[in-house]
């Protein structure tokens, strides 16, 4: 894990169809509370988005059979988050992302906003504010609605040059997924070969690289990142 063995936050998002989570609190160098008890110092958030009751029933059902375990059946605790929106019981991986951020429901297409607009507070903040390093990791572009909820806060989840701007602005420290466009000024090719989206001619890659970040594109990259001397990569 980048950053050593402090403790971390870190949000994983993987698109499926806004949904069910699971939660692993890591031991890695889990300190002894009263009664010699380990208590975890690290947390690693994983959202399959979109994913509900039927789908792990389903993959259930293909993988291990009826009565086998998914790895997230073995986990000692369960439980469940109802993630529909303010306006329908359908919602959008914008409000059900908000609702798994910040317990707070609100309207489709917000992000980490009240129904009234307001920002509300994410536990990826919240994580910050405890000094720990935070990640968000997804196999979707970073602005997305899902990731976007626990690091930044928009009336509008389609702003993705405003909601990019917003998550750099959080300094997360671990940055990984899609999207370099939004992070990019117009005419302006990075990694790939779509020139950048945005139109107030900021490179905020340039800029994160001018923070302290590192910088990768491929897989060969990031094998190549020496995780005991990189605290913020992207």
């Amino acid at each position: 894990m980048i950053a050593g063995r402090r403790a971390y936050f870190v949000v994983i998002v993987a698109a499926t169809l806004a949904g069910a989570l699971m939660v692993g609190c890591g031991d890695d160098g889990a300190s002894k509370g009263d009664g010699g008890a380990k208590t975890a110092r690290s947390v690693i958030l994983l959202i399959g988005d979109g994913m509900g009751e039927a789908h792990r029933t389903a993959a259930r059902l293909y993988s291990v059979g009826r009565d086998g375990q998914l790895a997230m059946d073995t986990l000692p605790v369960a439980g469940m988050a109802r993630t529909w929106s303010t306006e329908s019981v359908v919602t959008d991986s914008a409000a059900a992302g908000t609702a798994l951020a910040t317990g707070v429901k609100t309207y489709n297409k917000a992000i980490a906003v009240d129904p009234d607009g307001k920002p509300v507070p994410t536990v990826l903040e919240k994580a910050k504010e405890a000094g720990k390093s935070t990640g968000l990791v997804t196999n979707v572009w970073l602005p997305h609605a899902t990731p976007a909820s626990f690091a930044a806060h928009n009336a509008d989840r389609d702003d993705y040059l405003g909601i990019a701007l917003d998550m750099f602005d959080h300094n997360v420290d671990v940055l990984f997924g899609g999207g370099e466009d939004y992070f990019l000024p117009q005419g302006t090719a990075g990694c790939f070969p779509d020139d950048g989206d945005r139109t107030d001619g900021r490179n905020l890659i340039d800029e994160a690289v001018a923070k302290g970040y590192g910088h990768v594109c491929t897989e060969a990259d990031l094998s190549g990142v020496d995780p005991s001397n990189t605290d913020r990569l992207l």
